[in-house]
């Protein structure tokens, strides 16, 4: 089959998952509650993820948290094991959970960062959702903060010498206007609340900083188990501009399957706020 005739599928898919789900929100407001405080759904089907409109937005939160913790507890006993690398059908052993990221995602991070700005140095930073593995191993820079959810994989980098906040990327302690690079690499996609995500990211960086983002490209959910805190939600060609509004998008680069047989391409992004962009 050809890249082209691939493409024309992915579109119809999008299409009608697009009509699906605008059939389940008119289902969803006929006969339940259909939103949360707390998670967006303006594009993800509720309904694959269990009741939560039927739920407490504590308890959505607690599902959340509680996944995002036992999921960091199982990869860190497969690298306390010494059996990560297995998990990833590798022969040689790693001594991080997030390979794809750390040998693909960001060697390849790099490079389009010197592509577009080859001579910008950077003072504050932060890695939002870091888990494992960090960019600023790939990037200098003076003041790096790590920020992650679950307090194990915090722990794990602090004993590597990083400064770590255990926080949510909804709700940053950070100061505003204060971030150079803001990266979000492997999380977006997690998030209850993309929109206030993104609202903390824009508060904390610098008008001159920029956003590098990894997210998993044309990725199929319907392949992955329904629950809060996996993926749920996608980003393709038919909606990453929108999913980025009020944002320019100055670089991008898919990275291809890699490493593990599950594995799926991701695309990395540089983006810039427009406000900003659009007064220079």
């Amino acid at each position: 089959m050809s890249n082209r005739s691939k493409s024309n599928i992915r579109r119809l898919k999008n299409r009608i998952q697009d009509i699906t789900n605008n059939i389940s929100r008119l289902y969803s407001r006929t006969f339940r509650r259909t939103s949360t405080s707390v998670i967006d759904n303006f594009d993800i089907d509720l309904s694959r993820v269990g009741n939560v409109t039927e739920i407490s937005d504590s308890e959505i939160l607690d599902q959340y948290e509680n996944w995002t913790k036992e999921i960091a507890q199982r990869n860190l006993k497969f690298l306390e094991d010494g059996i990560a690398h297995e998990q990833y059908l590798m022969d040689e052993k790693i001594d991080v959970w997030h390979i794809c990221t750390q040998k693909f995602t960001y060697p390849a991070l790099r490079r389009l960062v010197d592509d577009i700005m080859p001579n910008r140095t950077f003072v504050n930073g932060v890695d939002l959702g870091c888990g494992t593995v960090t960019f600023f191993n790939h990037l200098n820079i003076e003041n790096p903060i790590l920020v992650d959810l679950s307090p194990d994989y915090c722990s794990f980098m602090a004993n590597q010498g990083w400064k770590v906040l255990n926080e949510n990327i909804e709700n940053l302690s950070l100061e505003s206007d204060s971030q150079d690079v803001v990266v979000c690499s492997d999380i977006l996609e997690h998030v209850m609340s993309f929109d206030s995500a993104m609202k903390e990211v824009g508060r904390i960086l610098a008008p001159d900083g920029i956003l590098l983002v990894n997210v998993p490209w044309e990725q199929d959910l319907a392949e992955l188990p329904a629950v809060l805190g996996s993926h749920i939600r996608e980003f393709n060609e038919h909606n990453v501009e929108k999913k980025f509004t009020g944002w320019d998008i100055l670089a991008r680069g898919i990275i291809p399957q890699t490493v593990k047989p599950n594995g799926i391409p991701t695309i990395n992004l540089i983006l810039a706020r427009s406000d900003v962009s659009s007064s220079n």
